[in-house]
């Protein structure tokens, strides 16, 4: 799981215990053994952004392939948004709202009539490579409530944890790439910190195995091109969980 979704494997071990998380069906001396199609479908329910990066292409993703300098309008936008989730379409006023600075959900438009960009164009259009990475960006979930008996005894309400998309991090790309010193300072902000971690801290983490290692390095021949180590948005960000989660792994 941790190898497809480019994720820790503390973290897709976290992901075992929420309860609409698909049960083993096997044990292979310690290790618990899942349904690869039902753990790939809670994944993509659930972390959307994550699953699009276990996918080798775009008709893996259920996206149809092309340039990804081909443009797109808000319209066909929303009809491929609903076609990877499974449903209608998204409506073009929806995704107008997702545009507002207050919300700065999606990117604006790569094009605009009169840019004087060629070809032109007569309304607002986006890269489909702009277009893809909003389609496939990390989503939040909302858990259904469970409704307790008229005779349970009910608790005090317990403080809730706050979890890397609560708190107040930039929104993104699940691809963005970040460098270590951005990731010290994202993690000092979802720990209310004001003093990032150590730079050398990060090392010892990485290896620990506690931080993936980097998605993009110089001279990967990957694009754009990087002039240092560079870690995706999503990996960076499954890592600064982790070290908010209870019973996360201690430092050695």
């Amino acid at each position: 799981m941790a190898k497809r979704y480019k994720v820790h494997r503390n973290a897709a071990l976290l992901w075992t215990g929420e309860p609409d998380f698909p049960d083993a069906i096997d044990k292979a001396e310690n290790t618990l053994v899942y349904d690869e199609a039902k753990v790939d479908e809670w994944v993509k329910r659930h972390k959307p952004g994550l699953w699009a990066s276990g996918q080798k292409s775009a008709k893996d993703l259920g996206l149809p392939e092309g340039n990804d300098r081909d443009l797109l309008t808000l319209e066909e936008i929303g009809e491929l948004e609903g076609a990877f989730l499974g449903r209608e379409a998204t409506p073009v006023e929806t995704l107008r709202t997702y545009l507002s600075p207050s919300k700065g959900t999606m990117p604006g438009p790569d094009r605009e009539p009169g840019d004087g960009g060629k070809p032109e164009v007569e309304e607002r259009m986006w890269f489909r490579s702009t277009a893809y990475d909003f389609i496939t960006r990390p989503r939040k979930v909302r858990r259904k409530k469970t409704e307790s008996t008229p005779t349970a005894k009910k608790k005090a309400p317990a403080t809730p944890r706050a979890t890397v998309s609560e708190a107040a991090l930039p929104t993104g790309s699940s691809s963005d790439l970040l460098t270590l010193k951005e990731i010290a300072e994202l993690d000092a902000a979802a720990r209310g910190r004001s003093k990032p971690l150590a730079l050398s801290s990060l090392a010892t983490y990485r290896s620990q195995g506690l931080l993936a290692q980097p998605d993009r390095v110089p001279g990967d021949k990957g694009q754009p091109e990087v002039a240092e180590e560079m870690w995706f948005r999503s990996t960076a960000y499954e890592f600064i969980n982790s070290r908010r989660k209870p019973g996360r792994p201690s430092k050695a």
